[in-house]
C-alpha cells in the first residue's frame, strides 16, 4: 500500500476528517490527492501528516521491512517442511499482521500460509487464505504467482484433485526462473510435479522431473529430500515394470532413511517394496515387508497405517493365508474407530471382515448395497478394479459364473473410467 493510501487508512481508523489532519500543513483538497495517490508529497510533508494522526511513519516502514524479512525467512523453513521453525516465524508474522497494509506483502503472506497449513495438515484453514487471495489477486507479482500456483497445486495434490493440481504445478513450472528462485525451490517443484504426474499414471514424464529433482538434491546434499525422491522414482519405475530399477531406488531410499532415522519414511518404503513384490507375485516377501512396515507405522495409527494393514489383509487372503487375514482384519476393525481410518478404509475393512468372518449372504448384501455403490459414486476407480476382481474370482471359484462375469465387466468399466478421468 502506498503512503497516501496508508495515511488515509489510519486517518479513518482514528476517525479524523481531512480538515483536521491537513490544517496548517496542506489544504484538504491537496490531502485528498495525496490519499488517492494522485500526488507524491515531500517526505517532510508526509511525516507531518502522519504525526498529526499520531503515527510514526518511519516506524511503519520499519515494521513493514521487518515483516518482509520474516517472510523471506519463513519461505526457507517452508521449503524444508520444517514444522517447528515455520511455526515460530508464523507466530511472529501473525502478531504483526494487523499493522501491515501493503497488499503485496499480505498476498505473499497468505500464499505462503497455504504451504504452512499443508505442512501442519490443517487443510480446512486453506480455504480462508484462498478467499483473501482471490479478493486481491490482481496485485500479484510474478514471484507471488509462482508460489501461488505451486502451493495451490500441492494443496490440490493432497486433496486427490490431480488434474487441477497438474494445471497449477505446470503454471508454476512455466513461471520458474533460475534468476529469481533457488535451485532447491526448483527441485521441490519438480518433486511435487513428478508425484502429481505419477498419480495421473504419466510415469514416463514423472520420472524425468523426479530425476532432475534428485540431481539438485544430491548437489545440495539434501539427504532427506533425496530419500523421498528415490521413493518416488521407485514407485514410477515399479508401475512401468522396471522392477530392478525400482528395487534399487527403494533400497537407496531405505539406506538413507535408516541413516537419518526417518521412521515414517521407512514405513512408506516398506509398503512400496511390498507392492513391488506383489506385482512380481512374491506374496511371502510382500507380507514380510508389510509386517515390518506396520511396525514402523504403529508409532502413529494414521490413515497410512490402515492403508498398509488393508493391503496385508488382501495379500494374505489372495495367498489363502486365511487365519492371518482374519487376524489382521480383526486388528483393523478394533482400531478403525479409535484412530484416523477414512470412510473408505472403514468400508474396506468391513468388506474383508464380512468376507472372512460373516455369512456369504451378509457379505453379498454389503457389497451390493454399500460397498460398490460407494466406490462408484466417489469415483474410486482403482479400488473398484481391485475389489471387483477379488469378488469376481470369489464367485468363479464358487462356480457362480454369471456373478463372476458381472464383476469382471465391472472391473473393465472401472479401468476405462480410470483412464477417462
Amino acid at each position: 500500500m502506498k503512503k497516501g493510501a496508508l495515511l488515509k487508512y489510519y486517518r479513518k481508523q482514528k476517525d479524523m476528517s481531512q480538515e483536521e489532519v491537513s490544517e496548517g500543513i496542506v489544504s484538504p483538497s491537496y490531502l485528498s490527492k495525496i490519499e488517492n495517490n494522485q500526488i507524491n508529497a515531500a517526505d517532510e510533508t508526509m511525516n507531518l501528516l502522519f504525526e498529526r494522526i499520531g503515527i510514526d511513519s518511519s516506524h511503519l516502514q520499519q515494521v513493514e521491512d521487518e515483516f518482509k524479512s520474516d517472510l523471506t525467512d519463513w519461505e526457507r523453513t517452508l521449503l524444508t517442511n520444517d514444522p517447528v521453525g515455520s511455526k515460530i516465524i508464523h507466530e511472529k508474522l501473525q502478531a504483526n499482521l494487523d499493522t501491515i497494509k501493503n497488499i503485496e506483502l499480505l498476498l505473499d503472506f497468505h500464499v505462503k500460509l497455504i504451504r504452512y497449513h499443508i505442512i501442519n495438515t490443517n487443510f480446512n484453514a486453506v480455504g480462508r487464505s484462498l478467499e483473501i487471495i482471490q479478493g486481491i489477486s490482481e496485485h500479484m507479482n510474478n514471484r507471488t504467482e509462482f508460489f501461488y500456483h505451486k502451493h495451490l497445486g500441492n494443496y490440490l495434490l493432497n486433496h486427490f484433485e490431480y488434474e487441477e493440481a497438474q494445471n497449477h504445478l505446470e503454471l508454476a513450472t512455466n513461471k520458474y526462473s533460475d534468476n529469481t528462485f533457488s535451485r532447491t525451490e526448483k527441485a521441490d517443484l519438480y518433486y511435487l510435479y513428478s508425484i502429481c504426474l505419477a498419480r495421473l499414471r504419466r510415469d514416463a514424464i514423472a520420472l524425468e522431473y523426479a530425476k532432475e529433482a534428485l540431481d539438485i538434491y544430491r548437489d545440495k546434499y539434501l539427504l532427506k529430500e533425496c530419500a523421498n525422491t528415490h521413493v518416488q522414482l521407485g514407485a514410477s519405475n515399479s508401475r512401468i515394470q522396471n522392477y530392478e530399477i525400482a528395487q534399487f531406488h527403494y533400497d537407496t531410499a531405505k539406506d538413507l532413511a535408516l541413516q537419518l532415522k526417518l521412521t515414517p519414511l521407512l514405513g512408506i518404503i516398506e509398503h512400496n517394496i511390498a507392492n513391488l513384490k506383489l506385482k512380481m507375485n512374491k506374496y511371502t516377501e510382500a507380507i514380510d515387508h508389510l509386517e515390518i512396515c506396520l511396525e514402523y507405522k504403529s508409532e502413529s495409527y494414521n490413515t497410512s497405517y490402515f492403508t498398509s494393514l488393508i493391503l496385508l489383509v488382501s495379500i494374505n487372503y489372495r495367498a489363502n493365508n486365511l487365519e492371518e487375514a482374519q487376524k489382521w482384519v480383526k486388528e483393523g476393525m478394533h482400531l478403525k474407530n479409535k484412530y484416523q481410518a477414512t470412510n473408505l478404509q472403514k468400508l474396506e475393512l468391513e468388506f474383508f471382515h464380512k468376507l472372512l468372518l460373516n455369512s456369504t449372504e451378509e457379505w453379498e448384501a454389503f457389497i451390493m448395497d454399500d460397498f460398490i455403490s460407494y466406490l462408484e459414486s466417489n469415483h474410486k476407480w482403482y479400488h473398484l478394479i481391485t475389489y471387483s476382481k477379488i469378488i469376481a474370482t470369489y464367485f468363479k471359484e464358487k462356480f457362480s459364473y454369471k456373478k463372476s462375469t458381472y464383476y469382471y465387466e465391472l472391473a473393465v468399466n472401472a479401468y476405462q473410467s480410470l483412464h477417462r478421468y
